[in-house]
């Protein structure tokens, strides 16, 4: 699976970041608690209250929260990016796709290096690719039992990720 690359983890964390950071930032403290949470128990977003409490704020405070859905959707989400826009092959992770998949989330955090070759290379979604994208993140939160309004709300802060960056 392409989130077991360490790489890929740490850009699905820093997008899953800056999207709590915008819709929940009261999460933000206790964010990479959750997420070091999530990546050691993936189940934890299944509502099975008999399961330990992976970091002491009650399992069904931790599915309450913002911070393991948006993870994986996010984790979802890059995957669909790699497989489906970038026609990588599920578990192929290359040096090439991180540097594809880091330029769509980072394309203007380093103005400096304009002509770096990560920047070059960024690639450029279409509005019809943005909207898949769109959709599969609120399916996929509408999955995970989020309401309809946080599910948009998530999937909305997830686009503005990629396109406003």
């Amino acid at each position: 699976m392409i989130e077991k690359d360490k790489d890929i983890r740490l850009i699905i964390t820093d997008v899953s970041f800056g999207i709590i950071s915008e819709i929940a930032p009261e999460e933000s403290d206790f964010f990479y608690d959750i997420s070091d949470a999530y990546y050691t128990n993936p189940g934890l977003l299944k509502n099975d209250k008999s399961r330990e409490d992976p970091v002491g704020f009650g399992i069904e405070g931790v599915i309450e929260m913002m911070s393991p859905a948006t993870i994986g959707i996010v984790t979802t989400v890059i995957t669909y990016i790699a497989t489906e826009l970038f026609g990588v092959a599920k578990g192929a992770v290359t040096d090439e796709l991180k540097v594809k998949i880091k330029s769509l989330f980072n394309k203007n955090k380093d103005k400096s290096k304009s002509d770096s070759t990560e920047n070059k290379s960024s690639p450029i979604l279409t509005p019809e690719q943005l909207k898949n994208i769109h959709e599969k993140a609120f399916n996929e939160g509408l999955a995970l039992n989020m309401s309809r309004e946080k599910a948009t709300e998530l999937a909305n802060a997830l686009i503005a990720s990629i396109v406003i960056n």
